[in-house]
């Protein structure tokens, strides 16, 4: 099947703020019809409560409701823990936070590619974390959850590749956007900022950069994990 990108609807997950909304942003200026998901309702905000297990099939029937054919679908949601070491992260805390963030978007990818795979037609990218590939002090339940998004990505691509329905991810270090400074603490930015050939953290339109070229139509990328380090090291 062939198309254009401003013949193509988008769904962004968590699309109101930080890397969502620069995903949005170049989407539209690319012209393709861009939906997000939010905790908000708007004219092209579909709400969306990871946290509620009803909420996904609800956000299916809605897009389908409104006769909306998801033609790709790019997942930066996610719901933080505290930061706490391993030994003090209860193991039915430690649960809730996997089942909240990795279950919803396993089932609304599930529903939005069968949708894909009928049209022959779709691009699905996660967005991960680079410290999810080598690891830290204190985020058990984010690496773990971030790995997880790659183990979606290889079993969609598995069995949507053969459907022109492409599956990646991306695995972005540590970069610039609005509550980077209230999540992370400020020695470990400066460090980062000085192991960066350009002396700054990864911004937000580098991602967006690298990871344009795998939503386009005439892609043939799939089950890639791609990470973006920024010139940083780990």
């Amino acid at each position: 099947m062939s198309k254009r990108i401003s013949e193509c609807q988008v769904l962004i997950t968590g699309g109101n703020q930080g890397l969502g909304r620069a995903f949005r942003k170049a989407l539209e200026e690319l012209g393709a019809d861009v939906f997000i998901t939010s905790r908000k309702q708007g004219e092209k905000a579909f709400f969306w409560d990871m946290e509620d297990p009803d909420s996904t099939k609800k956000l299916l029937k809605d897009l389908e409701d409104k006769k909306i054919s998801i033609d790709i679908l790019i997942h930066c949601a996610h719901i933080f823990s505290d930061k706490k070491l391993i030994l003090q992260v209860k193991p039915e805390d430690f649960k809730n936070s996997l089942v909240n963030n990795v279950v919803p978007i396993y089932e609304l990818t599930r529903g939005i590619t069968r949708g894909m795979s009928r049209r022959g037609f779709g691009r699905v990218l996660f967005v991960g974390s680079l410290i999810s590939q080598y690891g830290g002090a204190g985020k058990v339940p984010y690496i773990t959850e971030k790995a997880a998004l790659g183990g979606l990505t290889q079993a969609f691509h598995a069995e949507f590749n053969s459907k022109n329905v492409l599956t990646n991810i991306i695995h972005p270090n540590l970069f610039e956007t609005e509550d980077i400074h209230q999540r992370v603490p400020q020695e470990i930015i400066d460090e980062m900022k000085k192991e960066s050939p350009t002396g700054k953290l990864l911004q937000m339109d580098e991602i967006i950069k690298e990871s344009l070229s795998l939503l386009l139509p005439d892609s043939t990328i799939s089950g890639k994990i791609i990470n973006i380090d920024g010139g940083v090291k780990w």
